[in-house]
């Protein structure tokens, strides 16, 4: 991590500062002997004043020549809201030229403890540092109080006016006191600013302080300050290359996200209209990296450098923006398909920019709109309804599946760990190392799991999202990866409710879908060879089949050649015959979504005689029966053999209906057919 601490050293400097600061102490040391000097050293907060401090403190200390120059420190801000400023500034001066080394130094903080007794009118300093604190609290004792302070006065100064060299007091951070504070600070320094050799170097936000001096009730704060400041040191702006570089160092010394390795078209356009506004000030990089040094490391490899360092822009700098799309995260991880889509038009016109309009500097607005829409391309539709997504928002890198936009993957931004309920990139990338069908069943199995209650939620993740990680050049190929998975699904965790039922059968469907065009020439070839093996899952390939069959319906007829038709012709005949030996063994009715199974084989005369007889065996049984109801549920349309044979059945066997089967019938979980429910409940007529 890299605290929030000044540099000491010269060759530490990042920001060409060293030289100002050499010229400076120069000037410093080149006073007039007995010279009363005030300087500020001025920027806003994070700017690097306290390393500039440190920096004129070193070339004092390294300056040639002696008698050394005493430099003293005032630490105000760690005195605030103890008690009376003007005391304890007076204190710390005492104590430090206490400890020094030469005689007519300890002479003169015995004459400014006194000096100070009669101006602020205590009886004792504030102890503090310890003995050296105790002698001039002792020193204070023994004034007396009734000397004239215009007496007392021409003996310090005469004091301080045979020294050979000036004492320079720092003080720091004036502008983090409280108004009150800042005030009596600036009150003390008048007070003893004009004895000899006295050269005070005093750091703030004059924007800070002149806000503080109005709510004290000076409205003028410049003309007030004018009074005390000899020379106003303005701090030298940090060229923008500088904090460049710094945050281009220190992503690499992290091993933190380096967005220059493949993300050329994209990080130079976000980093330059988006991060780079909120990046002026060397603090702000540091507040960066820091973030980036705690929040990285536990992601690496599962997000997208680029989207992670603007996401963490927004939640450092931009924090309204960043807890707006915590509580609207359907505005925004949205899946990487839907990107680019419109948004419906109902909604408020540009409602993207009472989002950014949360940020006070309205300076940060737009750049914070910039980085929303680069990790976010479907909000340009937020900020311009009428407007479109271009690719330049997104760039080649849209669809990528690390991307933030991703609805799975958002999570990872956000919570900085893979929750439970997912498997990881480096996980299925794991998977897809496998040589052969037995390992890649292992790995597979292993990753998703089989005993807690996640596991089935990662396979959906898996099924959903592993199509985004498989490369070019992997040893594994698409058809590999497509037969191996339908051969072991029958073997992983099945769904255990309607609704997991539904989505099992939609990311089954998406699956073998996405990786079909994967594969070179079609997926004709794979997919046979799955639905001929034994092992193969044939609801998902039947879910497939289906939707390929309805998309070929929508084709005219006069089309010349239709793909999916073809493909569906050529595998029907193989899943029938499939299905066929199922039925036969007694397996067929284990299928997950027997009723899209049994809607597939209804498509020949050879699959409906099969339904036929299956389903007149599996009437005979409670199980069997049951099966049915679900099955006739599943498809959107239950095939209307299935239907007839189920209605007949019932309306026949009223009588014999079994508790358990009326208790079916009439749950509202899982069977929500109206034409099912009332023929399991006798209320309708026999189908002719």
């Amino acid at each position: 991590m890299r605290p929030d601490a000044p540099i000491s050293k010269p060759e530490d400097d990042r920001l060409d500062r060293a030289e100002f600061c050499k010229n400076l102490v120069e000037s410093i040391l080149h006073l007039p002997k007995g010279s009363t000097f005030v300087y500020s050293i001025e920027g806003e907060w994070g700017s690097g004043k306290s390393s500039v401090l440190s920096l004129i403190k070193h070339y004092i200390a390294s300056h040639d020549g002696e008698p050394k120059t005493p430099v003293l420190e005032l630490p105000l801000w760690s005195f605030s809201g103890s008690g009376e400023l003007l005391q304890q500034f007076l204190t710390q001066i005492c104590v430090q030229l206490q400890g020094s080394k030469t005689r007519s130094i300890k002479k003169a903080a015995k004459l400014i403890a006194q000096y100070g007794d009669v101006i602020t009118g205590a009886a004792e300093l504030l102890p503090y540092g310890g003995q050296i604190a105790k002698s001039a609290v002792a020193a204070v004792k023994m004034a007396t109080h009734d000397k004239d302070i215009h007496e007392l006065r021409k003996k310090l100064e005469a004091v301080l006016g045979k020294l050979d060299t000036p004492i320079v007091i720092f003080i720091d951070d004036i502008d983090r006191l409280q108004p009150v504070e800042v005030c009596q600070a600036f009150q003390a320094i008048k007070a003893v600013a004009d004895l000899p050799n006295f050269v005070y170097v005093v750091a703030f936000d004059r924007k800070a302080v002149a806000s503080s001096l109005k709510h004290a009730g000076i409205e003028d704060a410049d003309a007030y300050l004018e009074k005390i400041i000899q020379y106003p040191c303005y701090l030298p702006l940090p060229d923008r290359s500088d904090l460049d570089t710094i945050l281009r160092e220190g992503l690499a010394s992290i091993d933190g996200p380096n967005p220059d390795d493949d993300h050329q078209d994209r990080w130079p356009d976000l980093y330059r209209d988006g991060i780079a506004p909120f990046l002026q000030t060397p603090r702000n990089v540091f507040r960066l990296l820091n973030g980036l040094t705690a929040s990285f490391p536990p992601v690496r490899g599962e997000v997208d450098p680029v989207d992670f360092i603007g996401f963490q822009c927004l939640r450092l700098f931009a924090h309204t923006v960043y807890e707006y799309i915590r509580r609207n995260r359907h505005q925004f991880d949205t899946e990487s398909e839907h990107a680019t889509q419109a948004q419906p038009a109902s909604r408020n016109p540009a409602p993207g920019n009472a989002i950014v309009e949360s940020i006070p500097d309205s300076r940060l607005r737009e750049p914070a709109k910039q980085i929303l829409i680069s990790i976010f391309p479907g909000t340009v539709l937020l900020f311009d309804p009428d407007g479109h997504s271009a690719d330049g928002m997104g760039g080649p890198h849209l669809f990528e599946p690390k991307r933030i936009c991703h609805r799975e993957r958002f999570e990872l931004y956000d919570r900085l760990a893979i929750p439970a309920n997912k498997i990881s990139a480096t996980g299925v990338r794991a998977i897809f190392t496998a040589a052969t069908k037995g390992d890649f069943h292992k790995l597979l199995r292993e990753t998703v799991g089989t005993s807690d209650r996640k596991c089935f939620s990662r396979l959906l993740h898996f099924l959903n999202y592993s199509h985004n990680l498989l490369k070019d050049g992997d040893e594994i190929s698409p058809p590999e990866v497509l037969t191996w998975t339908l051969t072991c699904l029958n073997s992983l965790p099945r769904p255990s409710s309607w609704d997991e039922l539904i989505a099992w059968s939609q990311a089954t469907a998406d699956f073998v879908k996405r990786f079909s065009r994967m594969i070179e020439g079609g997926p004709s070839e794979a997919l046979k060879a799955a639905i001929e093996n034994e092992d193969c899952c044939l609801s998902a390939t039947a879910r497939y089949l289906a939707d390929r069959s309805s998309q070929a319906a929508k084709v005219s007829i006069q089309a010349i050649a239709d793909p999916a038709r073809a493909e569906v012709e050529s595998l029907i005949g193989p899943f029938i015959a499939a299905a066929t030996r199922r039925i036969d063994s007694g397996t067929l009715e284990n299928e997950v979504l027997l009723g899209t199974v049994l809607d597939v084989m209804m498509t020949t005369d050879n699959g409906r005689q099969q339904v036929r007889q299956f389903a007149h065996a599996a009437f005979n049984t409670d199980d069997g029966f049951i099966k049915l109801c679900y099955a006739a549920c599943e498809v959107r349309n239950p095939p209307r053999l299935l239907m007839r044979l189920l209605v007949n059945w019932t309306v026949r066997q009223e009588s014999e209906l079994t508790a358990r089967h009326r208790q079916v019938a009439t749950s509202p979980h899982r069977i929500d057919s109206p034409l099912l429910r009332d023929a399991l409940t006798c209320e309708i007529q026999p189908i002719e």
